[in-house]
């Protein structure tokens, strides 16, 4: 599941809200319609009654209004609660297509990760509302969502790996700087050191790619050995320096998530040259 995002039933989205309903509000655009006609036809007593009217209005509705407060505050929540359930419906679509895709190395990650957190979440909840708890609450959740993430992307380019044939490409290279070495024409030697840097280029990157791929795996074991951590802290007892350590884990979940991130990265921006597959 992807990181939750803060939930957004705040007092200053309830106030703009309520705010900006007072102004579709008979009681108040009426006075204001009429205070704008009355100020034209030169009647400015009527005109500033019926200002003060609309202002009374106002204040009434925005200030003293718990109905209509109360509805927006309902409509938000309800909102907030089918946007969740949204993405909770679309995290779960995306996770089931995963797994299918996965091999059996992978599918064993990917179902050690939901049980950690299914296991992390029940823990977390006796834990109370402590702000701690929360940040802690929050980066698990990262963990989990770049683990995944970094699942998908091992699916991606390993199959994008398996289509390199590297042994015919270090063939090649082989070939090229033979035929470099045996040429005696100035334009074709060129255009032998050309292919012969693409290639090994091109088997450079190959290289790092399997080496990135490898450095994804790794992440993804650690990202699992980091919620069993989580969950036996969160299930020791409540102590002295137990915020301490909650405070602690979070700090190292951050920065394991900081690194998912940038081995993740890495394979978004991979460049392979598809001239020069094998």
């Amino acid at each position: 599941m992807p990181p939750q995002q803060d939930n957004d039933l705040s007092y200053q989205k309830l106030t703009w809200n309520l705010f900006k309903e007072c102004f579709f509000q008979p009681l108040f655009y009426g006075p204001v319609a009429a205070g704008i006609f009355l100020a034209f036809i030169d009647k400015p007593v009527l005109s500033l009654g019926a200002f003060l009217a609309s202002a009374i209005s106002l204040s009434y509705y925005f200030l003293l209004g718990k109905a209509p407060r109360k509805r927006i505050q309902q409509q938000i929540e309800d909102q907030i609660q089918h946007s969740d359930e949204e993405r909770i419906r679309l995290d779960q679509e995306n996770r089931d297509e995963l797994h299918q895709k996965l091999d059996e190395r992978g599918r064993s990650h990917f179902e050690n990760l939901i049980k950690l957190e299914q296991i992390l979440d029940e823990k977390i909840m006796n834990l109370g509302n402590q702000l701690v708890v929360n940040q802690l609450v929050k980066m698990s959740k990262e963990v989990t969502f770049e683990s995944i993430k970094s699942l998908k992307n091992r699916v991606t380019y390993r199959s994008l790996l398996e289509q390199f044939d590297v042994q015919k490409l270090h063939q090649n290279l082989n070939e090229t700087k033979k035929k470099y070495e045996d040429e005696k024409d100035t334009n074709l030697k060129r255009e032998f050191r050309e292919t012969i840097q693409a290639l090994t280029n091109e088997l450079n990157q190959l290289k790092k790619l399997e080496t990135t791929i490898e450095q994804l795996e790794q992440d993804i074991i650690t990202a699992q050995s980091s919620l069993r951590s989580t969950i036996l802290l969160v299930s020791q007892p409540q102590s002295d320096d137990h915020t301490s350590r909650l405070e602690q884990q979070v700090a190292k979940l951050r920065d394991e998530v900081e690194v998912a991130k940038k081995v993740n990265q890495e394979l978004v921006d991979f460049g392979i040259d598809p001239q020069v597959k094998a």
